[in-house]
């Protein structure tokens, strides 16, 4: 990988971390599998919030989704090679802040 392509993964890894909300999203989706009616109820925010935040993460592999009959849920990957990172972070950091 070319050294200005990591150099923008790294900066759209900082973004997702950068943002209160999504931090949040992983704090839950850590623990257990989550489906989004979930996390509206609690982080009292709208679905169509929600669902925003999980597709910028999806897309940067930090999530997963599952399907079961019309209802999705999410987790996060803990394949992805920045979910070490990710998991330290969270560790450090409850969802009461």
């Amino acid at each position: 990988m070319e050294n200005n392509a990591l150099i923008d993964d790294a900066v759209e890894v900082f973004k997702i971390l950068g943002d209160k909300t999504r931090v949040k999203i992983l704090l839950i989706i850590d623990k257990e599998e989550t489906c989004v009616l979930d996390l509206v109820n609690a982080l009292d925010i709208s679905q169509p919030a929600i669902s925003q935040h999980l597709r910028k993460m999806r897309r940067l592999g930090f999530v997963q989704e599952s399907k079961s009959g019309k209802w999705s849920y999410y987790k996060t990957d803990k394949n992805n090679f920045m979910y070490f990172l990710l998991k330290d972070i969270l560790s450090k950091i409850s969802i009461s802040e």
